[in-house]
């Protein structure tokens, strides 16, 4: 009867030792949180603006230049060149004081985008003067003086520029006059009653002929153009503040 009853507490004993690793598991796993979830990853940036003053603190008269930096992102862009070359990229200057108020512009930062009627397979198309960003480039434009824009008495400022980018999804190279003409005669061959295969050809002739012009003629007609009707869409870009101080 003794052994009987020794021999059930080791048998009962072992098996609350084999449940333990399993119930220890189990308290673990309710004991320990849940995963926090991933947050969603941040989109690239289209491209990034970067304010920069030669030094932080001009005396009375002294002319205040400003530069700004436009980096483009992920992605190559065709962008109006008036938008990030010159004066022009400072459209969208603001400049408060130490109070945070917005000081007027005594004279807008204006500027007058090129545009320019390019023939493309014999038809006019209407395009803007731009340029292209590729991913990662970086192109700078420069504001002679913020003096010129801004009425500025003795005192602490901030500067940041506002920008809405448009963005093209096609551009045209500059034509010279001798691709004009050809395009010309293209249009003239598409509308004549020419039989289909032999329209074909003289065009796929003369397209070659703007080919040769193009190549030998880019360093003087390098500059690209934007048509109007190829706008993709636009993007808000704001560039960082950049403190200055007027003795």
């Amino acid at each position: 009867m003794t052994h009987r009853v020794f021999v059930c507490i080791c048998i009962l004993v072992s098996g609350v030792i084999g449940c333990l690793p399993g119930t220890l598991e189990k308290a673990m796993d309710a004991e320990t949180p849940p995963a926090a979830p991933t947050p969603p990853a941040k989109p690239p940036a289209i491209a990034e603006l970067q304010l920069s003053l030669q030094k932080g603190v001009y005396s009375a008269d002294e002319p205040i230049p400003l530069q700004m930096s436009v980096r483009a992102g992920k992605f190559d862009l065709l962008v109006p060149a008036a938008s990030v070359e010159g004066e022009g990229a400072f459209g969208g200057l603001i400049v408060t004081d130490a109070s945070g108020k917005e000081v007027a512009q005594t004279s807008p930062i204006s500027w007058a985008p090129h545009m320019k009627n390019l023939l493309h397979d014999g038809i006019g198309v209407d395009c803007i003067h731009g340029v292209e960003l590729k991913s990662g480039s970086e192109t700078v434009a420069a504001l002679e003086n913020v003096r010129s824009h801004f009425n500025l008495a003795p005192g602490d400022y901030t500067l940041q520029v506002f920008m809405n980018l448009k963005v093209y999804r096609e551009f045209l190279p500059d034509q010279s006059p001798q691709v004009v003409d050809i395009q010309k005669d293209i249009l003239a061959i598409q509308r004549s009653r020419h039989s289909k295969e032999a329209k074909q050809q003289a065009i796929g002739h003369l397209r070659e002929e703007i080919a040769t012009i193009q190549r030998e003629l880019q360093v003087v007609y390098d500059k690209i153009y934007l048509p109007m009707n190829s706008l993709r869409g636009s993007t808000d870009l704001e560039s960082n503040v950049v403190r200055v101080r007027i003795e």
